[in-house]
């Protein structure tokens, strides 16, 4: 009879301690989950209207611009930003920078070209998921990208009459989404027309895990 309640007890208790030996090793894994490292590369691209010089894009840019080209045909592409930032899976990513002018109206004229524009990227989250087809995607939550930039509006007289300078106002335009990415794929972002010439500016992403070490 003792024997018996021995082994019920054993089988009673042996669930417990099952649990108990699973908790820890789902919390690892959730830490682990939490705590990957991802790498973001974020293109700024200017579509012109204007025929100039072409200019060399970046080589993970080849399929975007190929489906660029198609769907937005201006005379010409460059690159204006390229930023790279790391951050962790379920965390954010908030960046500010100031730069030369997008759309210089004249490439010799250094008066406006030293006229900054002003940016804001941001990511309010970012984490791995997984679609519909259960493949894993990467969610980017309220993704916002914000530029303050100067354009040429007309030109002052300088007092004494002898000289010009460009008038120059600034305009404040911007992209603000949520997407899902593929790892490592870049994906265009938005579009949004700038300037008195009808240019562009593109946001390309991509993002894609770290490696361990």
């Amino acid at each position: 009879m003792s024997m018996l309640l021995v082994t019920l007890c054993a089988f009673m208790f042996a669930p417990t301690t099952l649990a108990q030996q699973s908790q820890p090793a789902q919390a690892s894994q959730q830490r682990r989950a939490s705590s990957v490292n991802m790498n973001a590369q974020i293109y700024l691209i200017i579509g012109r209207n204007q025929q100039v010089s072409d200019e060399r894009l970046p080589q993970p840019l080849e399929s975007v611009m190929r489906e660029l080209r198609s769907s937005l045909p201006y005379k010409n592409y460059g690159v204006a930003a390229v930023l790279v930032t790391r951050f962790q899976d379920e965390g954010r990513v908030s960046l500010r920078w100031n730069g030369g002018a997008l759309f210089a109206p004249n490439a010799n004229d250094q008066t406006f070209a030293r006229t900054p524009s002003f940016n804001e990227f941001k990511i309010d989250d970012i984490r791995i998921i997984e679609d519909t087809q259960g493949r894993p995607v990467i969610r980017l939550t309220n993704l916002s990208f914000a530029t303050h930039f100067p354009i040429q509006v007309g030109t002052t007289l300088s007092a004494n009459g002898t000289g010009a300078a460009p008038e120059i106002h600034y305009e404040n335009t911007g992209i603000w989404t949520t997407i899902s990415l593929h790892e490592g794929e870049p994906a265009v972002v938005g579009s949004v027309n700038v300037g008195p010439a009808g240019d562009a500016l593109i946001l390309v992403v991509s993002v894609k895990r770290a490696a361990e070490f």
